[in-house]
């Protein structure tokens, strides 16, 4: 059984995917599998994966699966002790694995994560991403301002299987922060303010419709949340209503997006008490022009630093 699995979902990722996979094999620490899942592609994914030899397990989907199913289903594909995640654009630093090994065996952590570099479709860094938070119990942090990324996560798997914890087959939009943030409820993380891996920034903008699933998706996360774990929802009050106000946000975006401006307008006013972000978001989306400058991914990306949106 390896040490580590790297889970791979790809549908259609051939053109950074060699890149990607070499980022894999060039690690210092060697005891590892890839899981790739071979999400009914129709380019030569799969012909790049089989490529670089038996470390890398190829397991095809006989039909299109939405992500959460998708991320489920190779998960559960699995050997390793370690979850880790890989998407077929992203890139691991080198001694991303042995960093993260080092600090996570034998702790209490079931979680850990790093930094990134935000690097655009020809590879150049443009921002990098270091955690604002501490290791330990910060699920009242990520609720106000959720940091994981998808390149670095580093995941007990005895937990998960303890905890009966995988990605929502049904989620297509926010799955990560759903499985992350039960997570986060139960165990305390590891937070390395190092930069481990690249995360490859898209100009093209998300469709309606997964602008409006970020909202509902994230909405049922945090009603499971609070059901299952009162204490913790009467301990952090502030927390949850800083989250399902980022929530609203989404859906303003994605009723803005709609020409329904005054809806989202609504939904951003009623928000203003959470935060003075809201403020501004509110007297921006009044000037269209600068809404929609402001919601291009490079130029929200750099912002976010000091606005706390994503």
């Amino acid at each position: 059984m390896p040490k580590i699995s790297v889970v791979m979902n790809c549908h259609n990722g051939a053109s950074f995917l060699k890149e990607s996979i070499q980022s894999v094999f060039n690690q210092t620490f060697t005891d590892w599998e890839i899981i790739f899942f071979n999400n009914y592609s129709t380019d030569n994914s799969e012909e790049i994966a089989h490529s670089f030899g038996n470390k890398v397990k190829v397991f095809n989907s006989r039909k299109l699966l939405n992500l959460g199913h998708a991320r489920a289903e190779a998960l559960n594909l699995s050997n390793g002790e370690w979850i880790t995640f890989l998407d077929t654009d992203d890139l691991w630093m080198e001694k991303k694995l042995e960093i993260q090994l080092e600090e996570i065996e034998g702790s209490d952590f079931a979680l850990g994560y790093s930094g990134v570099t935000e690097i655009d479709q020809m590879g150049k860094a443009f921002r990098k991403q270091i955690p604002k938070y501490n290791s330990g119990y910060i699920f009242n942090d990520q609720l106000q301002n959720f940091e994981i990324n998808m390149v670095t996560p580093i995941i007990n798997a005895n937990f998960l299987s303890k905890n009966n914890l995988n990605f929502n087959h049904n989620f297509t939009a926010s799955e990560e922060y759903n499985l992350f943030m039960k997570i986060c409820a139960l165990s305390p993380v590891m937070v390395q303010k190092k930069i481990l891996g690249s995360y490859r920034i898209y100009e093209e903008s998300l469709t309606n419709k997964f602008m409006k699933n970020w909202a509902s998706e994230r909405f049922e996360t945090l009603d499971y949340l609070k059901d299952t774990h009162k204490k913790i929802f009467d301990l952090n009050k502030k927390g949850f209503e800083s989250a399902y106000a980022r929530g609203d946000y989404y859906l303003a975006r994605y009723h803005y997006e709609n020409g329904n401006k005054n809806q989202a307008k609504t939904l951003i006013k009623k928000n203003i008490h959470v935060s003075m972000v809201y403020l501004f978001l509110y007297l921006m989306a009044n000037i269209p022009l600068l809404w929609k400058f402001f919601h291009k991914r490079k130029v929200k990306s750099l912002l976010s630093k000091f606005l706390n949106i994503r």
